[in-house]
């Protein structure tokens, strides 16, 4: 081309070179853009809404400041979407908040969901597969509850090969259900999961054998809900909120011969975002974990101190001392948790009053982390 002599042909190093000294441009939108770069962006801006919130955006984000287009939406309306948002009020609603306040804002303020990802139909949907290992659990811890009319399985009693083999029946009639509704992935891939959690459930009945005759304790009380299937929900009475409900369901509470409780939460994955919480022991006795740490992670972990409010109230023990743990239930008894004090319980409330706060006054700045890499799966 550049050989090329020729009256009607002009030759530019680059695109923009010729914007910048083209006089005659090939469309309106090349007009629009030379325009833009030689100083008139603003009078094309006025002229053009969409132009307009454009540029506001870009200088409000480049200038760092607070506003509409970098997450102050406003206080959220009274009316029914407040009242819809207030009322998914849970632990998990409001880690989200903690974590990224955006992403709250577009999945549970605005109801924007993931486009499906045809890669994550080769495995099971972690959600499902937690599902699955708690309704299995449930069902087979239910029968041996202590109440009123039942003992409940003692503390010395372990359980079972029977025991075993009714929890691998049980896990098997759930995963064909699975399996039948295309909720499991490739059946390569799902064999090898569904193998791990038969051996998941061998080693969650012999810790819990251990755990219950060391502690001295009862299961009281699986999948206890509240603000769920017609239970009154938990309120927390908050500074500068007042009382707020929050739903939940606390998946297993246990108590000991002094009338302690014991508040588990059960995890399936290797838990790589809860190194804050302290590990525990492999048999993690009640009363002997460290209480001198933020067990709610600044907002981003609520279940453990949460549950432990839900707890004694579905106990009636509003006094009873408490220990909380999460139970990652595929690994070797790893448990991360400690002693829910009166500390704990200030640091939650504090934590709450901001989030709800955040939530109700429209704040949903953006905060996507650091980049994190995982060690792949073995």
């Amino acid at each position: 081309v550049d050989a090329l002599d020729r009256p009607w042909l002009t030759a530019y190093p680059s695109f923009v070179a010729s914007l910048q000294q083209a006089t005659t441009l090939a469309s309106a939108h090349e007009l629009d853009i030379s325009l833009a770069m030689s100083g008139g962006l603003d009078a094309l801006a006025a002229d053009d809404p969409r132009l307009g919130r454009g540029v506001a955006a870009n200088s409000a984000r480049t200038m760092g400041e607070f506003g509409p287009w970098t997450g102050q939406t406003g206080p959220l309306p009274e009316g029914e979407l407040r009242e819809r948002v207030d009322r998914g009020m849970s632990a998990t609603s409001l880690q989200a908040w903690a974590t990224c306040p955006a992403s709250h804002f577009f999945g549970r303020v605005l109801g924007i969901r993931d486009l499906e990802d045809r890669a994550s139909g080769d495995n099971i949907d972690p959600r499902d597969k937690g599902t699955l290992i708690h309704s299995v659990l449930e069902e087979v811890f239910r029968p041996h509850l202590r109440t009123p009319e039942s003992p409940g399985i003692q503390p010395e009693t372990p359980w079972t090969t029977t025991d075993l083999a009714v929890a691998v029946k049980l896990l098997e009639t759930k995963a064909d259900a699975l399996e039948a509704h295309g909720l499991t992935g490739r059946e390569v891939l799902w064999q090898a999961h569904l193998s791990r959690l038969k051996r998941a459930l061998r080693r969650i009945l012999d810790t819990d054998s251990q755990l219950r005759a060391t502690r001295r304790s009862w299961p009281l009380h699986v999948e206890a809900d509240f603000g769920r299937h017609g239970v009154e929900p938990l309120f927390v009475d908050l500074e500068t909120r007042g009382p707020v409900p929050f739903a939940g369901s606390v998946d297993r509470i246990d108590v000991t011969e002094s009338g302690d409780l014991i508040v588990t939460d059960y995890k399936t994955g290797k838990g790589n975002d809860y190194n804050r919480i302290p590990k525990v022991g492999k048999v993690a006795k009640a009363g002997e974990t460290p209480s001198d740490v933020d067990l709610t992670d600044r907002g981003r972990k609520l279940q453990l101190v949460l549950y432990t409010l839900a707890a004694r109230k579905a106990t009636n023990s509003p006094k009873a001392k408490v220990d909380a743990y999460f139970w990652f239930v595929e690994l070797d008894a790893v448990y991360r948790g400690g002693v829910v004090d009166i500390a704990q319980e200030a640091q939650l409330r504090k934590v709450l009053d901001a989030v709800v706060g955040g939530i109700r006054d429209g704040v949903y700045p953006a905060n996507p982390g650091a980049e994190t890499n995982y060690p792949r799966d073995t």
